[in-house]
């Protein structure tokens, strides 16, 4: 099917460095790219569980705390 991609790896690579995200070509077809596709997610992941912002994806809008409320045994 790489006769069917209409843009560059080049161009796609510059569009994912402009929107900061990964980019990496796969093919499910002949399972290039997937173990690094795969690891990089993971590495993303693990930044965020390590050190992420508050109010990333992991830690949840309040950042991870939450007040208790008054009398509450939570």
């Amino acid at each position: 099917m790489e006769d069917s991609i209409k843009v560059t790896a080049a161009e796609l690579k510059q569009y994912s460095d402009s929107i900061k995200v990964d980019f990496v070509l796969t093919s499910a077809l002949t399972d290039s790219g997937i173990d690094e596709a795969f690891e990089k997610i993971i590495d993303r992941i693990e930044d965020l569980k390590v050190g992420g912002p508050a109010g990333s994806a992991l830690h949840g809008p309040g950042g991870g705390s939450k007040k208790k409320k008054k009398d509450c045994a939570c």
